[in-house]
């Protein structure tokens, strides 16, 4: 069930900094997360009761801890952005508090995880790690009918979404800078 928390996290970060919609949009994310972990186990009604319990218990602690830090940040960078190009750097250390977001978050869900795959049936966990294992293989399908540098202009393209969403359409030197960091330097 971890599998799904990593892209929902991510798309919360995407959604506040996004339009008018972003409060609607928040407040809805519950119905995604619910959504993406049926993708992965089916659960009886105890066990998506217990689900629901865990993910209103971390949302409460992410509306009270991380969602004014990120709106923080968010000031901030919008700030950086007017006063130029950002730099590798700058993009360096965005990443580096969205990463420590997203371990403040792990570190936190963690406990509610184990307590609900604790309680998942042997059939329950082969028919997730069969799923998981089928998402897997459509991926690496796909990524190894790509050549390197398709891959390459991939992870570029979601870099440039992902900053578009943020601050708006990058400018020449910054998708330099995207494109630097996409080949590792």
């Amino acid at each position: 069930m971890l599998a799904w928390l990593r892209p929902a996290c991510c798309g919360i970060l995407l959604v506040l900094a996004g339009c008018s919609a972003t409060r609607m949009a928040y407040d809805h994310l519950d119905i995604l997360m619910r959504w993406q972990a049926s993708d992965y186990v089916d659960l009886t009604d105890r066990q998506r009761h217990d689900f629901n319990v865990e993910l209103y218990r971390l949302w409460a602690w992410h509306r009270r801890n991380q969602l004014p830090q990120y709106a923080a940040d968010l000031r901030h960078l919008a700030g950086e952005v007017q006063a130029g190009p950002l730099s590798l750097e700058q993009l360096n250390a965005v990443s580096a508090r969205v990463a420590a977001y997203w371990d403040g978050m792990v570190e936190q869900a963690t406990p509610g995880y184990a307590r609900l795959h604790a309680a998942l049936s042997d059939t329950q966990v082969a028919d997730m790690i069969r799923r998981i294992g089928k998402q897997v293989e459509r991926k690496e399908r796909k990524r190894r009918k790509q050549t390197p540098e398709q891959r390459l202009q991939h992870n570029i393209d979601q870099m440039d979404d992902t900053l578009r969403d943020w601050i708006g359409r990058p400018n020449a030197a910054q998708r330099l800078l995207v494109e630097q960091w996409a080949r590792g330097g």
